[in-house]
């Protein structure tokens, strides 16, 4: 297992190489054209108001936007995410608190009893649901079934906030946190005693997991367990718990510290697709999982494994030394880290037109993070034209940052080229579609 970790790449790239090897462009020059890109998006007002009455409902990039500039670390805040409710509390931390259902039952009733009565809260079937509304289902009813719904053992990570290492866990050993769900499922009358619960193993599956977030960002069905056609799961969100909140905390809650974490977060599912690197890498880096029952990698040093990150104080890289530290280098995903979305969010100003560069006022390891993110990106989307790369080649050129940031002119080198790359970019901004 450590040989297999060794070879997994965390490395920061710097540069975006050309196929002639000649010229390169600035990694800091594709953050700024993302910056301005993001500036430009289009937002729109999410389904909802974000109480725990009218929660909120995301069916584009343009709301999820939106949203996450204009979230406040004030108040409580709710949206449903994959039939799940989520409460987004004063510090932007993301919580369970059950299926989005359940929510609605429970302030209904007040706690009245109801004699295991469906009809006692939903009444007769109700009409169609409006467009881009989801139906309240109409569960099956067994003793004690709404008792199950509200207590911690069915909520994701007990119903509190978890850190990203927790949830890199999870989606490697997710029997750490889904049979006590599966179980309360079942003595809900929720699955068919007839499949065996190893169904669950489906959720190990990287195409699976990738597939369910893209679907909860759009507000659709994701069944993990079973075709939509099979009676063994009776409502997906009855039982998954764990990945709406991650999709929630990376879309959601890291965007509000900084709107950039949005289309980067998109990039790194894209390449995901794409077997550059799976889901808990993405959150947490493979060397510090603690999971009981396995040996662990490292005792107390990694200097070995020459992993660099900003343990100085001055968030200077350097090796890091003990495992302790790697909460300070966190996954691929620049807001990983520990304060890594309030150190992203420092932004530059980005002239509408061409005029002096535009700079970081503090210029952090997480924009390096970005900066990486984007130039392996940008080599996935268009590996024929440029690469990704940690090193500028001997005696190449940077392309002039105007044309990287703005509108390339008529005569730069590779405009066509960039006019495709600055497109594909925008549209990451833009969509929540795989690319």
């Amino acid at each position: 297992m450590q040989n297999i970790l060794r070879g997994i790449s965390h490395m920061l790239y710097q540069y975006l190489t050309h196929r002639d090897n000649l010229h390169y462009i600035e990694g800091l020059h594709l953050l700024f054209l993302l910056q301005r890109l993001v500036n430009e998006a289009p937002l729109l007002p999410a389904d909802g108001d974000g109480t725990l009455q009218a929660p909120w409902r995301f069916r584009e990039a343009a709301q999820w936007m939106h949203c996450a500039s204009k979230l406040t670390g004030v108040d409580d805040q709710y949206l449903v995410v994959g039939g799940r409710l989520l409460k987004k509390d004063k510090s932007r931390y993301i919580s369970d608190q059950g299926p989005a259902w359940y929510s609605r039952v429970e302030a209904a009733t007040s706690g009245n009893n109801l004699n295991g009565n469906a009809n006692a809260i939903f009444g007769p079937p109700a009409a169609p649901p409006p467009p881009g509304m989801s139906a309240v289902p109409r569960p099956p009813v067994s003793p004690g079934f709404w008792e199950l719904q509200s207590t911690a053992p069915n909520k994701a990570f007990g119903g509190n906030a978890p850190k990203y290492r927790e949830v890199a866990e999870n989606i490697v050993e997710p029997g750490r946190n889904l049979p006590e769900n599966t179980e309360n499922s079942r003595a809900a009358g929720l699955l068919q005693l007839h499949r065996p619960i190893s169904s669950w193993a489906m959720a190990t599956k990287q195409p699976a997991l990738l597939r369910a977030m893209r679907a909860f960002l759009k507000n659709e069905s994701a069944l993990l367990l079973a075709p939509k056609t099979s009676s063994n799961v009776a409502n997906y969100s009855r039982m998954q718990t764990m990945l709406p909140v991650l999709t929630a905390a990376m879309f959601l809650a890291e965007p509000s510290r900084n709107l950039r974490a949005f289309p980067v977060n998109l990039m790194l599912l894209d390449m995901a697709s794409r077997g550059t690197y799976t889901l808990d890498q993405i959150v947490w880096h493979p060397y510090d999982l603690r999971i009981p029952g396995r040996q662990p990698y490292f005792d107390e040093e990694v200097e070995a494994v020459n992993i660099q990150g900003p343990v100085a104080a001055r968030r200077q890289m350097a090796g890091v030394r003990k495992i302790e530290d790697m909460h300070l280098v966190g996954g691929v995903m620049p807001a990983s880290p520990t304060k890594g979305g309030d150190l992203g969010k420092l932004k530059p100003s980005i002239p509408k037109n061409k005029g002096k560069l535009p700079q970081f006022a503090q210029f952090d390891y997480i924009h390096r993070k970005e900066i990486s993110v984007l130039a392996r990106w940008c080599q996935t989307m268009e590996p024929g034209t440029w690469r990704a790369s940690g090193a500028i080649p001997q005696g190449a050129t940077a392309v002039g940052w105007g044309d990287v940031v703005y509108q390339p002119r008529k005569n730069a080198h590779f405009y066509d080229e960039l006019l495709r790359l600055q497109s594909k970019i925008s549209s990451r901004t833009r969509s929540l579609d795989s690319m």
